[in-house]
This record gives C-alpha cells, sequence and structure tokens, in this order.
C-alpha cells in the first residue's frame, strides 16, 4: 500500500530481459579457462551422451568443448565423446588406446552463432548432432581405453592446450542410453539457457 500511495514501482521495459549470449553463460577466453571434473563420467564401454550449448569465436586449435581423455598420452590415444570445432566446424571423436578412430565431422562453421552440439553412442553407433539435426554417425567398433581426466573447455593434453574461445551456455553428461525423444528434450532446454530455439 505505501509503494501505491508513493506512485508504485516505476516499469523496467527498457532494461534487457537477458545478455546476447542468453540467460546463462560460461565466458572462456581461448587462451587459460576450463574446468576439470573430479572424475571420468563413463568408460568407453558404457553407452553415453554429451549435449553442449556453444557460442564459439575463431580461434586457434581444436576450440574443445568436452573432453575425457588420457592426460598422461600427449595427442596421442585415447579420446571419449570429444567435442570440439576446428576451424569452426562441429566434431564428435572417439579413439581407443590402440588408435582406432571413430571421427563425424558436421558441417558448416558455428563460429560466431548458438549452436547446441551432442554426441551420443550407443552401442557401436556413434551419433553427432547439430542444432537437433543429425550430422553424421559412425558405426566403428572401438576397444578398451584408459582414461584419467575429462574437461570442458580444453583439451589438457595438447601442446599448447585447444582451449575453448567463446562462451558456453551449458554441458549436459550422461551414462546410459537416451531415447531420440529425451535427448532432444535436452537439447531444447541446453539451447533455451542461450537464448536460442530448437
Amino acid at each position: 500500500a505505501q509503494i501505491l500511495a508513493s506512485g508504485g514501482i516505476p516499469l523496467t521495459t527498457t532494461a534487457p530481459a537477458s545478455s546476447a549470449r542468453g540467460n546463462w553463460a560460461w565466458q572462456f577466453d581461448g587462451s587459460n579457462d576450463s574446468l576439470s571434473l573430479g572424475a571420468v563420467p563413463f568408460q568407453m564401454s558404457d553407452d553415453h551422451f554429451v549435449v553442449a550449448g556453444a557460442a564459439l569465436s575463431a580461434g586457434a586449435g581444436e576450440n574443445v568443448v568436452f573432453s575425457i581423455r588420457n592426460s598422461g598420452a600427449g595427442l596421442g590415444n585415447p579420446i571419449i565423446a570429444q567435442i570440439d570445432a576446428p576451424s569452426g566446424t562441429p566434431r564428435g571423436v572417439w579413439r581407443d588406446d590402440a588408435g582406432t578412430i571413430a571421427l563425424l565431422n558436421g558441417s558448416g562453421s558455428i563460429y560466431g552463432v548458438k549452436a547446441v552440439m551432442s554426441v551420443v553412442k550407443q552401442g557401436n553407433v556413434k551419433r553427432l548432432r547439430v542444432n537437433g539435426a543429425q550430422a553424421a554417425t559412425n558405426s566403428t567398433a572401438l576397444g578398451a581405453t584408459t582414461v584419467t581426466s575429462c574437461t570442458v573447455g580444453v583439451t589438457p593434453t595438447a601442446t599448447p592446450a585447444s582451449y575453448v574461445n567463446g562462451n558456453l551456455s551449458c554441458v549436459v553428461i550422461g551414462r546410459g542410453t537416451v531415447s531420440d525423444a529425451d535427448l532432444a528434450l535436452i537439447e531444447r532446454f541446453v539451447a533455451s539457457l542461450q537464448g536460442q530455439t530448437l
């Protein structure tokens, strides 16, 4: 009543509802920003999926968004569920201890635009999705892996490290089988966090 008697609360309709990056974003500068998880959430033998929302800037290296690797193996083996964008092209990478690789390349550059990238492994089938659409598949059977680290925003084993340059809105990591309907729901959720509609 006192507020109304004083004329009420002035409207703030001229202020933006959120930033141009969306409602939520991690800003990565391409030189030293990253997040290291305390444990590896899944192994090569597990069905798994990773969904990441990103608005990447041009930069050197692979622009690694998510990676599970062996931190002592240099740029070699293995890699599980890596999402990156060398030269702006979305990509998913799996590679076992023996060097057998499943490489999934998308098309077109995502530099300067918001994108949701997903990698999924179910059995031997690995998929890359970009903005809710299938971009690539690979059914190469992969063997044993020895992984020690899981990171967001960098490949810790590269020299120099391949840091992400740009913004990440959200990274969802899951162990187990995910249905196409559930995956699409997660992708739409991630997109909504960065002000994108799928």
